[in-house]
């Protein structure tokens, strides 16, 4: 990761990993994007439950890998049409001050819900690596 000079970016920047494969013909699409402030997640559904998650259930959910499909298609530059595809975002830098901003609301088609699930968060650091893919993060 490049990283320019300012003392802030050094603290607060870190670094994704974007995979785009697509289901046609198997063309993957890799690229390196930074980050200071990540969104994350909240697993569950509008309302609240009463077993909290954890950090690492939201970062989990952030990693995991969605389809793209129908109107929300890929470009693939190998087809030259759009195509299904699965995109994976994977941490591969973290920052020293890390930032999560915790995606609270979902939207059923008709309406935003808020989702009241508690979150857990560590006193220490989380184990980050045991949320993420092997081999995918270094340490700052």
């Amino acid at each position: 990761m490049v990283r320019d000079s300012s003392v802030i970016s050094q603290i607060f920047q870190g670094q994704l990993r974007s995979e785009l494969r697509c289901h046609a013909c198997d063309t993957l699409s890799v690229s390196y994007s930074t980050f200071s402030t990540l969104s994350a997640p909240v697993p569950g559904e509008a309302g609240s439950s009463p077993t909290p998650v954890h950090l690492n259930d939201c970062l989990h959910e952030f990693s995991r890998p969605h389809v793209l499909d129908g109107d929300n298609g890929w470009q693939c530059p190998e087809c030259t049409v759009t195509r299904d595809a699965t995109k994976t975002m994977a941490i591969t830098k973290f920052p020293s001050v890390f930032i999560v901003h915790l995606m609270r609301f979902s939207f059923d088609g008709h309406a935003w819900n808020k989702i009241d699930q508690l979150v857990e968060f560590p006193v220490r650091p989380p184990s980050i690596t045991t949320c993420l893919p092997r081999g995918t993060i270094t340490a700052d």
